[in-house]
């Protein structure tokens, strides 16, 4: 056991995977730690390599193409099957901005890097000509943190609340739930909740955050679930009828009861976006959403049901007609 601690203390494991990155020479040309999660792109951008690609790093165009040499390394993805041929998943071709290191690489780069000198990372050069890119990184600098992975769309409405949760990056849906809208206790109807919010300023402020905690907790429950963090949440888009999306933003639900606004663009923005987030449960600097409505009644989830079903094309336009208790959509072909 001796034996082994001494060879422990030799030999010890590094906090993170280290990418090496080496020339056609097998020479190393610099060390780069790397963040669990990062790809080996956001690896090298982090330490300021930038790999030219044309997709934005989504897999998509397979410019950044890398040789592993050495190390261990996921399964190739479907967008790496899609853009590297069989021989070349075979002699360790790769796409860095789908590649997540499974410990520590040997990788070489190929003229995907972009470097302002003009050289190429496998270029030869002396002690001399080093371009700053390839002088050893601060080991004090701490990478920055990664985008948020996850993103939330809640389609808000009277009597019940459907939140589905999606990785940005995989673009899928992982998980839906449907809650009831705690906001049925102060009225089952629209009209009975905007009056009761018109009584006194701490009504509207006490019915919003009980929607917003109910949805909160549902969220909170979805990543426990399906193990992963609230606070890896990015974004969150609220789509919903107008009379639900003021409320919760704490504002302009008064003009609703005006019969002259029917055909008024109703401002839906938060009034408090920092009060919002904590009662969503999700971090300072998540982005919140309520996408617009058309106009008074008209609210936002009809108009996300018509682009998520149609109609498209450019001969294709969409009319809304206002009946007594509902709307009408129809289209119109020219």
């Amino acid at each position: 056991m001796d034996k082994d601690r001494a060879k422990d203390s030799e030999n010890p494991i590094p906090a993170h995977p280290v990418l090496t990155l080496v020339n056609s020479s097998d020479e190393i040309i610099r060390e780069i730690p790397c963040v669990p999660e990062f790809t080996v792109c956001e690896a090298l951008r982090s330490a300021g390599v930038k790999l030219r690609t044309s997709c934005g790093g989504n897999g998509n165009c397979g410019h950044c193409r890398i040789l592993v040499l050495e190390g261990g390394a996921d399964a190739p993805s479907q967008a790496e099957m899609s853009l590297l041929n069989a021989g070349e998943l075979e002699r360790g071709f790769r796409l860095a901005c789908r590649l997540k290191p499974a410990g520590n690489l040997k990788i070489q780069l190929t003229d995907s890097i972009d470097l302002s000198s003009g050289q190429s990372c496998l270029s030869e050069s002396t002690d001399n000509d080093v371009p700053p890119l390839f002088l050893p990184a601060p080991i004090h600098i701490r990478p920055p943190d990664p985008p948020k992975r996850y993103g939330a769309a809640v389609d808000l409405g009277t009597t019940h609340i459907r939140i589905s949760v999606c990785d940005l990056k995989a673009r899928l849906r992982v998980a839906s739930r449907t809650i009831v809208n705690p906001q049925t206790y102060y009225g089952t109807d629209i009209l009975t909740r905007l009056e009761f919010t018109l009584l006194n300023p701490g009504n509207a402020r006490e019915i919003s955050s009980v929607a917003a905690k109910a949805m909160g907790t549902a969220l909170e429950r979805i990543a426990r679930d399906f193990q992963f963090r609230a606070a890896d949440i990015g974004r969150i888009l609220f789509v919903g009828n107008t009379a639900m999306l003021t409320i919760l933003a704490g504002k302009n639900f008064d003009l609703l009861l005006d019969p002259g606004r029917g055909k008024c663009e109703i401002d839906c923005r938060p009034l408090n976006v920092e009060e919002l987030r904590r009662n969503l449960g999700l971090e300072t600097g998540t982005e919140i959403e309520l996408a617009k409505p058309l106009a008074g009644f008209i609210g936002s989830d009809l108009l996300a049901g018509v682009i998520a079903s149609g109609p498209s094309g450019r001969r294709n336009s969409v009319g809304f007609n206002r009946s007594r208790s509902r709307f009408v959509v129809y289209r119109l072909r020219h």
